[in-house]
């Protein structure tokens, strides 16, 4: 069997390349040995999290497994079939044990998902507000409408107890019912994206452990930083408070834009001693930036897009410019053989920077 061997320090040389890859290798029946797991990062090889994507997707395929083990910087990963039919639904349940994020194995597996049509339900336990990985929130208002839309199927995420860091603790509950892959809904997609209505913004202050003190001043200084970044914007500011009980100490804030077909929310977390007032001037600068380009996709939905289109058969949308995640996904996908992927850096509007994302699938 010819197995396709990675290096896990390329691009980011994160985390991301081990859930791709394992997607891609479920979705593909390739089998891989991934070298240097992690290798960009200051504690390399695999983490809890990282296990959990192993297992799951080990679960899914009868794969061979070598190297799973915490700490490990190789692994050798190869699939069998895949464990049930389009007729069943699967029920999973995995367990992180940390505050890991339950947001990273649910994206290996919904790529699965999508590609072979399998209906699923999935419980996960572990960390859901994780500062180095999406959060709930995030896929449930901004990755599972796209993935609608798309016409791969429906995510239903359930948060029934949060957790943040560093207990961890939460419960997320997944239900997903694929969809009949029908001729039309990518370019339907696309047009939707040049569609673009006037934001309604809103934030939500989560805080765990005991509400801070002054808590009304705190949304105070939330919502003035929103004004501040759309002054002319009709309409209330939606708000909301979030007591995320005892499964964590700390403050999570998220701003967020409806735009209609598309829901961009930003998710910040405050930084060593960082004063609530830094945060929020953070968290909107960040949103202001996309708020003002023509960018149809924030930076952080932009590489977590690229599968589902390729899945799709491929298309293309204008991104934010963000770190090097983007890139790195691209890469995985066209080392699978299974699409190519164009960027192409425009020039800076604003000076804000954005690029061209061009997906063509090499396989259905």
């Amino acid at each position: 069997m010819t197995i396709l061997t990675l290096d896990g320090r390329q691009g980011e040389g994160g985390g991301q390349i081990l859930r791709s890859a394992l997607s891609l290798s479920m979705m593909t029946g390739t089998a891989i040995e991934l070298r240097h797991i992690r290798g960009g990062r200051p504690k390399p090889g695999l983490m809890r999290q990282h296990l959990v994507c192993v297992e799951a997707a080990q679960r899914l395929s009868y794969a061979q497994v070598e190297g799973a083990e915490l700490n490990s910087q190789r692994l050798c990963f190869k699939p069998q079939r895949l464990e049930w039919t389009t007729q069943g639904t699967e029920h999973l349940r995995f367990d992180i044990g940390t505050a890991g994020s339950t947001s990273l194995v649910l994206q290996t597996l919904l790529p699965v998902l999508m590609h072979k049509r399998l209906n699923a339900d999935v419980e996960l336990h572990g960390g859901t507000h994780n500062p180095l990985a999406p959060s709930t929130d995030f896929l449930q208002r901004s990755f599972a409408p796209q993935i609608k839309a798309l016409g791969l199927g429906e995510i239903d995420l359930q948060l029934n107890r949060y957790g943040l860091a560093p207990k961890g603790g939460g419960e997320v509950r997944m239900r997903y019912r694929a969809a009949p892959h029908t001729s039309g809904e990518a370019k339907a997609w696309m047009h939707c994206l040049q569609q673009r209505s006037s934001a309604k913004l809103g934030y939500g202050l989560i805080y765990g452990g005991r509400a801070p003190d002054a808590l009304e001043a705190k949304l105070h200084t939330c919502e003035a930083a929103l004004h501040k970044i759309a002054p002319a914007t009709s309409g209330a500011i939606a708000r909301e408070l979030i007591d995320a009980g005892a499964t964590g100490p700390g403050v999570v804030l998220h701003f967020g834009a409806d735009l209609g077909s598309v829901h961009e929310l930003v998710t910040v977390y405050p930084n060593r001693n960082e004063s609530l007032e830094r945060l929020c001037e953070r968290g909107a600068r960040e949103l202001k930036q996309f708020l003002q380009s023509d960018a149809q996709i924030g930076a952080h939905l932009a590489d977590q897009l690229l599968l589902p289109l390729a899945i799709r058969g491929g298309g293309e949308f204008r991104a934010l410019c963000g770190d090097l995640h983007l890139a790195t996904n691209a890469w995985v996908l066209e080392q699978f053989g299974y699409a190519d992927v164009r960027l192409h850096a425009r020039d800076a509007s604003h000076g804000i920077k954005t690029v061209e994302v061009t997906v063509a699938t090499r396989k259905a």
